[in-house]
């Protein structure tokens, strides 16, 4: 995270297969090349290597500014809701909570251990702030 509380570019980028398989077949693309010995001035190495280069640089700005924030964020009904935490929560590190059904980042004021109810109190952005669910008769 920025001083802003921004998404730093890096952090931005999604590393699915997909992106890992083009970074690791132009590594093993380069390391073949330097065991053949391949020499300077090679035409065709100089071209494949400048469409490579092309192709994962269009990659990465459209990776880079592809928005990572939800298009929607929960209605204010979500308050009062209760789930069921997933990760810990502590004060210090949010944690995750399923309610109804969806998955969110959270952050509590108490530790809250996995499998515990808890109760959703309000929405600060994308996180929703929950306490501890009382316990049922």
């Amino acid at each position: 995270m920025t001083a802003g509380g921004n998404v730093g570019f890096f952090s931005r980028l999604r590393w699915g297969p997909g992106s890992v398989a083009t970074v690791v077949s132009v590594a093993v693309a380069a390391a073949l090349l330097i065991a053949l010995g391949v020499k300077e001035g090679d035409v065709v190495l100089e071209f494949s290597g400048g469409l490579l280069a092309f192709v994962d640089l269009i990659i990465l700005v459209a990776k880079g500014l592809d928005n990572i924030t939800p298009k929607t964020l929960p209605p204010r009904e979500i308050i009062g809701a209760q789930g069921v935490v997933v990760l810990r929560v502590t004060p210090s590190r949010p944690g995750v909570v399923r309610v109804g059904g969806e998955l969110w980042s959270a952050t509590s004021n108490e530790v809250i251990e996995e499998g515990e109810r808890v109760i959703v109190v309000s929405r600060d952005g994308i996180y929703l702030r929950v306490s501890r669910a009382p316990k049922e008769p």
